[in-house]
């Protein structure tokens, strides 16, 4: 008999009692054992000490004694246990090869999926103008800086124009609505969407009171923006 073996049989055996036995002190389980089967507690003691401690030297184990442990997982035999064991690893290995069939054909699908849209917006860029991006060819070559498409940047990123009557931060959440760069000469610059500078990348900053205070102008020189 397979050593190895012995001892997966001998684990599913106390990890069995463990569930049907209150107690579960080595003595315990043993005895709980012995209990269904026809061996004594002291063989389980050593079963024990062997293959769940790793102290004990029990000599090599005999026949009766494995067809009893593998009785009471319920299986007529040693012989009975390894051929439905087999059964079970092969069984195994086919729902692994076929979810790793169904992964390949997932990233494939995946990859192909990418591909396609890859090659549909590939050929788009986006450069700043002004105040705003706009599309643009990548393979084209432009003084300014052009940088791949990003559609949340495209259709959310300006720059704005701010005074006292500007909405800063949402009514309900309070969450800043407008983000800031402050250059080096102090000038100020704003924007309606968090991330990089279009321009020069640096991280935007979220709008602050202070920042509105003290920066923020009462109006534009726009008429609709002077306060009634």
């Amino acid at each position: 008999m397979d050593e190895a073996r012995i001892e997966e049989i001998v684990r599913k055996v106390f990890d069995k009692a463990r569930h049907e036995c209150p107690v579960h002190s080595r003595n315990a389980l043993c005895i709980c054992v012995a209990d269904f089967t026809s061996l004594s507690s002291k063989t389980l003691e050593r079963l024990y000490d062997k293959y769940i401690d790793k102290k004990g030297k029990v000599g090599k184990q005999s026949e009766h004694t494995i067809n009893a442990l593998c009785s009471y997982l319920n299986f007529s035999s040693y012989a009975d246990y390894v051929e439905k064991n087999e059964e079970e690893i092969v069984v195994n290995k086919r729902k692994k090869n076929w979810k790793l069939v169904l992964m390949v054909s997932l990233l494939f699908g995946v990859g192909v999926l990418l591909f396609l849209i890859f090659n549909e917006t590939g050929s788009e860029c986006m450069l700043w103008k002004k105040d705003h991006f706009v599309k643009v060819d990548c393979s084209t070559n432009y003084n300014e800086k052009v940088v791949p498409m990003d559609p949340v940047r495209f259709t959310n990123l300006e720059e704005i124009e701010v005074d006292q009557t500007t909405i800063f931060f949402d009514e309900v959440t309070g969450v800043p609505l407008v983000w800031y760069y402050k250059s080096n000469n102090g000038a100020l610059e704003f924007f309606t969407f968090p991330g990089l500078h279009p321009i020069n990348g640096a991280t935007l900053k979220a709008i602050t009171p202070y920042i509105i205070q003290k920066y923020v102008p009462l109006h534009t020189y726009d008429p609709s923006s002077f306060k009634e």
